[in-house]
């Protein structure tokens, strides 16, 4: 299921996918990964500087991951420009749910602003048939 949101000119649009990978460790045993899509649907040549992600497992465990960028990089998305990227999150728990924020940066203007990451949930497709 596609999810979206857009914050200043900027569409963030999230499709998750449970991956049937075995695991075991304390980072968890259900993995999910995600596919992001950033399209610039205004003016500007934004960068995005930084991530925020809120994740909450299925017992209400918080967990806030933040750092610069996103999988290593840093791109600068110029008007009608999409940047696209996969991740994963793993879990303890079959359900969760994530959402965050990105923070830009618009040399044109000299403006930090955040763009809102939509909410969404991981579900582990064995769990719902």
């Amino acid at each position: 299921m596609l999810h979206s949101a857009i914050t200043n000119s900027i569409m963030v649009e999230v499709i998750p996918r449970y991956e049937d990978i075995p695991m075991t460790g304390e980072h968890g045993r259900f993995v999910f990964s995600y596919t992001v899509k950033i399209t610039n649907l205004g003016g500007g040549h934004p960068q995005l500087l930084s991530r925020k992600w809120h994740i909450t497992d299925a017992e209400g465990q918080n967990k806030f991951v933040e750092g610069p960028g996103v999988v290593g990089e840093q791109p600068v998305i110029g008007p009608g420009q999409t940047y696209i990227y996969s991740s994963v999150c793993p879990l303890k728990t079959e359900f969760g749910r994530m959402q965050g924020h990105y923070l830009f940066y618009c040399g044109e203007t000299d403006e930090h602003f955040q763009v809102q990451i939509p909410a969404f949930t991981l579900e582990a497709t064995f769990k719902l048939n």
